[in-house]
């Protein structure tokens, strides 16, 4: 049993042997020090991809993983510090709580306010941690094959194991006669990084007070499921997937790894789909998806959409231009200096996380950036039909001021309030 817990450990950092491919291309940023590679697939509210151990952001790219969730989200995916083309430092104390806070100050680089976050194996121990360091930054947390409550004998064995898969780590690089210092300095920061790892172990206790929605996944067959159950049991509000038949996933010959299995997909989307704001599945972009311009402006609507939320209202007025001009549904033409009273007053405000905004139609038109859909409000505060549900028809024209794209006329009409 011992034997079968450290082989689910080793698989836990992430010794897959994934196969490598080009994914878009390489971006990087300076995260404290640190150079931290990312790519970045789609369009629309964001999700990360944080990989196992060992690994690198190829495994989300070559299983198709990342493309297939572009086609409705802005994806990103990042190698850890440690792996991959990310820098690799060599002390323990680098690591552990630095691998979440690179998330943060990857979101940060990127202009992003919350994100979906997805992670794998030990990238879902990161995960996890976050949704402890930080929840304000995450709208959901998937956690795939790792990211459970411990024991406090599961997290001495951890302990104990991670130690001398850092010590067997450094020594198979040092006396492997082919392997040169990169890879000796490669191998080293794996080791580091799984050693830290018991660091970012979140206790029962600490997972009860999470308050962000959560989806937990794992393979029946998995040696070490790592805590799953036991998390469920502390919050009951986790949607627990036990995929039948799914392992771990030792290599890239296992083909019943829970990467691998529909069942991960098909509840990710349901993850997805339940807690999206910004829903772009069959809008019709013009004369692209992939336009800067179009771009530009749905990010700053996922932006201003988080300043609501959040009750930071500079987010929100951010978006705003000077002129701008609204034919709003309390029936009046309003302009930017009532808009910004209006909200100062608890009159535009909105249930935070439950607003959702379909989009059918982007465009640009003579220079200017037209978006028309439907939005699902649930107002608060002082806010007309507080407590009900309202849905309105709309129309955003924003224009570009000095590089920046910012809404300057709003059309928006109710249909029904329930």
């Amino acid at each position: 049993m011992a034997t079968l817990k450290r082989h689910a450990w080793i698989a836990l950092l992430g010794l897959l042997a994934l196969p490598l491919g080009a994914p878009a291309e390489d971006r990087y940023f300076d995260s404290n020090g640190v150079t931290i590679r990312y790519v970045e697939y789609g369009l629309g509210e964001p999700v990360l991809l944080v990989h196992g151990g060992g690994a690198t952001l190829e495994m989300w790219t070559n299983r198709g993983i990342a493309q297939e969730l572009a086609r409705t989200h802005r994806v990103i995916a990042l190698d850890l510090r440690g792996h991959g083309q990310s820098g690799k430092p060599a002390d323990v104390g680098a690591y552990g709580g630095e691998m979440a806070r690179d998330i943060v100050r990857l979101l940060d680089h990127l202009g992003i306010e919350q994100v979906h976050i997805v992670g794998f194996s030990l990238g879902a121990f990161v995960a996890s941690y976050l949704t402890t360091l930080h929840p304000e930054r995450l709208l959901t947390a998937t956690l795939v094959a790792g990211g459970g409550v411990l024991s406090p004998a599961e997290r001495t064995e951890a302990e104990q194991i991670l130690s001398r898969t850092e010590q067997d780590c450094v020594a198979r690089a040092r006396t492997a006669g082919a392997v040169g210092a990169s890879e000796e300095a490669a191998c080293a920061a794996v080791g580091a990084a799984a050693v830290s790892m018991t660091e970012i172990l979140v206790s029962a206790e600490e997972a009860r007070a999470v308050r962000v929605p959560t989806l937990a996944v794992v393979g029946s067959l998995d040696a070490l499921p790592l805590g799953m159950q036991e998390l469920k049991r502390v919050r009951p509000d986790v949607e627990l997937v036990i995929v039948e038949g799914a392992t771990h996933g030792l290599g890239p010959s296992d083909t019943r790894a829970v990467v691998r299995a529909p069942e991960l997909m098909t509840a990710l989307r349901e993850m997805l789909a339940r807690h999206t704001r910004l829903d772009l599945d069959g809008a019709v972009f013009e004369p692209s998806r992939d336009d800067p311009r179009i771009v530009a402006v749905i990010e700053t609507m996922i932006r201003a959409g988080a300043g609501i939320d959040s009750g930071d209202h500079s987010i929100f007025a951010a978006h705003l231009a000077e002129d701008l001009i609204v034919n709003a549904p309390i029936g009046r033409v309003v302009g930017l200096a009532d808009v910004l009273e209006r909200l100062r007053a608890g009159e535009i405000a909105y249930t935070p996380g439950r607003s959702v905004t379909k989009i059918e139609f982007a465009g640009v038109r003579d220079g200017l950036v037209v978006v028309m859909g439907e939005q699902i409000d649930y107002p608060t505060q002082n806010a007309p039909n507080a407590g009900r549900t309202v849905r309105r028809r709309f129309t955003d024209i924003s224009k570009s001021a000095d590089g920046v794209w910012k809404l300057v006329i709003r059309q928006a009409t109710v249909t029904s309030v329930e």
